[in-house]
């Protein structure tokens, strides 16, 4: 399975061997900037920001979480009024994560549809959840200028930073 976000204000979802096109969620009011499939392919993140305010099925300064079967908004996280950057489920498939464009990461338990932790990231371009969805990694493109690779313990919060990798 396949998902992709448009500038049609959709989110299809595709047969990866046949190309077949097997859902879209629609309903959003502008461009789908992210769209990220879980590790069981069962839901879907969201989010689209053209600058002036965020475009969703789910308020404004949301990100949504779609059932993949049903296309059904199954909920949605507040995010502040920031751009987000990136979007992760953890492999476990029971944390959501969304850092936004002030490096601030959210992360979310699906099951108890709740907030459990907020991690000050800066700087950071990109962030993810590691192979035992235990900690969170993240870095910036500026990496190789000084900026740390950082490796944040869930839930913990402590950090361990790697500079000098170009």
């Amino acid at each position: 399975l396949i998902v992709t976000a448009g500038e049609d204000a959709t989110v299809r979802t595709w047969d990866a061997q046949t190309g077949e096109a097997r859902r879209t969620l629609d309903g959003f009011t502008g461009p789908v900037n992210i769209a990220v499939i879980g590790p069981n392919r069962a839901r879907i993140l969201t989010w689209s920001y053209d600058d002036t305010r965020a475009y969703s099925l789910a308020p404004s300064g949301t990100v949504g979480v779609w059932d993949v079967s049903t296309g059904s908004l199954l909920m949605e996280f507040a995010t502040r009024d920031k751009p987000i950057k990136w979007l992760d489920f953890s492999p476990d498939d029971r944390y959501a994560m969304a850092l936004d464009s002030s490096g601030v990461a959210r992360i979310w338990e699906l099951d108890q549809r709740r907030e459990v932790l907020r991690l000050q990231l800066d700087p950071a371009d990109w962030a993810m959840f590691s192979a035992d969805s235990t900690s969170v990694l993240s870095g910036s493109q500026l990496a190789g200028a000084g900026h740390p690779i950082q490796i944040w313990q869930v839930p913990e919060q402590a950090r361990v930073s790697y500079r000098g990798h170009n």
